[in-house]
């Protein structure tokens, strides 16, 4: 993926947490962007985006929790779930502000 695409998407998901989360700690964790919920006890990473080679991923901690009824999320962990983003345009197809409210609302 190329580094403009790349940037170009972190930042508009980045804007996405900070519009549904005012309240997140955004922190490079992991080889990535994590953002927690430094004021519960204990705190909580309740999402991540990482940079891969041939897209980009947003985590979810308690991914298994999160309704899924177009079946985005991937993985099979125990909690954990993800979004695969290849392209600008899935930001919006895959839903992925619905999702990001729906892990940031565990909390509250």
């Amino acid at each position: 993926m190329e580094k403009s695409t790349t940037d170009k998407i972190i930042s508009e998901l980045q804007e996405i947490i900070f519009d549904v989360a005012p309240d997140t700690k955004e922190k490079e964790m992991y080889g990535g962007l994590v953002y927690e919920l430094d004021y519960l006890k204990p705190k909580r990473l309740f999402c991540g985006i990482f940079s891969r080679k041939e897209h980009i991923t947003i985590e979810f901690d308690r991914g298994t929790e999160l309704e899924d009824e177009s079946h985005f999320l991937e993985g099979s962990g125990k909690n954990r779930r993800h979004l695969t983003i290849k392209n600008f345009s899935e930001i919006k197809s895959k839903k992925v502000k619905n999702y990001i409210k729906q892990s940031y609302d565990l909390s509250h």
